[in-house]
């Protein structure tokens, strides 16, 4: 009897081995993912270097955990078109509805928005903005919604998240002026699309990737390690940045990217060496008003040996191109870049920097939500060893002011 218990044991034992290990197979490579599969489950179960094809439709993925030499791709790999990962879900969440209430003489729609992400401690926000800092967005027909600090101050366009209750409201609800119920509403939900601290050699490219609820200075697509390379992407609607590379993203290239309406940055490099940012489209970013002192707007680049070229840059709602805190070796060649609110090219605390071939005009236009904001087509601040040459630069912002200078 116990000879017969013990082989049934076992049996069951092995059927349930191989039906975890069936479960949790690779099925093949490349593999062919649809929008309703769960992409990290597959990339946790196939090996290193393995092709992710997505296919079109809306994916709703957080890939924390990768492999070396994983790529992400749509059919293409070239363009940007069908293939989303959204980092939102669709509010009312699941088993839920609007509903209308009346406060304090005002009515209101709401619905819970379920427990709030961990929005960091960064709070360097415009001042007629000061919720920018609340890593969640809330987007209305694809709208990014105004974050109203107070139930109180909320308007047509934007929204408030009662994290406590205070307010009259409900602890952990959404509350808007507009009627939702007839519109798409989504709330960010992930901070991430694709990161790894240890992940070398990652391809991402031909995805639309959007409304991620990355922390101001964090991305969407956060490469952490050696190697990897983002293109032919369009990112767009995110919290922090579209592309934030972070200290060890050695050698990442940022190539062929239309990297528009971000909430701080289009792209934030870190401490690193030898990026190459190229060939991008990088307009109106800083949708969410993160201070434009304080860092915001195209791009941010510091570490050492890094080329910036041939970019469109326009209409950011702060700097244009700018490298800061010791930069070293930084090249910004054949970019045009225009209408920006403040600097269009910023050299400021760095060394080495050479600015050739660019075209660089109307820029410095001032903010209407910060004081103090202008700015030149290419500034020097507290620079070294600083090479300007070959560039068309003109200033049609304030007549007699230069178009560039060098402050040490």
């Amino acid at each position: 009897m116990q000879r017969s218990k013990a082989r049934v044991l076992g049996a069951l034992t092995l059927l349930c081995f191989v039906s975890i290990a069936k479960s949790a197979s690779c099925p093949g490579n490349p593999v062919t993912v649809n929008p309703t599969d769960n992409l990290q489950t597959l990339v946790t179960a196939c090996p290193a270097s393995t092709t992710f094809i997505l296919q079109a439709g809306t994916h709703h993925d957080s890939v924390t955990s990768l492999k070396n030499g994983d790529v992400f791709t749509s059919p293409s790999g070239t363009t940007a078109v069908g293939v989303v990962e959204n980092g939102a879900v669709a509010l009312p969440l699941s088993g839920q509805t609007w509903t209308q209430v009346t406060i304090s003489g005002t009515a209101y729609w709401t619905t819970p928005g379920g427990t709030p992400l961990n929005s960091g401690s960064l709070t360097n926000c415009q001042s007629a903005y000061p919720s920018c800092w609340y890593t969640q967005n809330l987007y209305f027909n694809n709208v990014d919604y105004i974050h109203a600090a107070s139930l109180t101050s909320v308007t047509t366009g934007a929204w408030y998240y009662d994290f406590a209750g205070g307010d009259g409201g409900v602890v952990n609800n959404i509350y808007l002026i507009d009627n939702p119920t007839a519109a798409t509403v989504e709330l960010g939900a992930n901070y991430n699309a694709f990161i790894s601290t240890s992940a070398t050699n990652i391809t991402v490219q031909g995805l639309i990737i959007e409304k991620y609820a990355s922390n101001i200075q964090n991305g969407a697509v956060e490469p952490e390690a050696s190697g990897w390379i983002v293109q032919n992407n369009e990112i767009r609607l995110n919290h922090g940045a579209g592309i934030s590379v972070r200290p060890s993203g050695d050698n990442a290239q940022v190539l062929n990217n239309y990297l528009h309406d971000n909430g701080q940055f289009g792209v934030n490099i870190g401490a690193v060496n030898n990026a190459t940012v190229s060939n991008n489209v990088i307009v109106h970013n800083n949708i969410d008003h993160t201070l434009i002192g304080f860092g915001a707007g195209c791009c941010k680049f510091t570490g050492t040996d890094s080329l910036i070229s041939y970019n469109l840059v326009h209409d950011n709602l702060g700097d244009g191109l700018w490298s800061d805190v010791f930069a070293s070796g930084i090249t910004y060649d054949h970019n045009i870049v225009y209408n920006n609110q403040a600097d269009g090219i910023r050299l400021e605390i760095s060394d080495k920097q050479t600015v050739t071939n660019n075209v660089v005009y109307g820029n410095g236009l001032g903010s209407p939500d910060e004081t103090g904001i202008g700015g030149w087509q290419i500034n020097g601040v507290s620079s070294s060893h600083v090479v300007i040459q070959n560039n068309f630069v003109t200033n049609t912002i304030e007549i007699g002011r230069a178009s560039c200078r060098e402050r040490v």
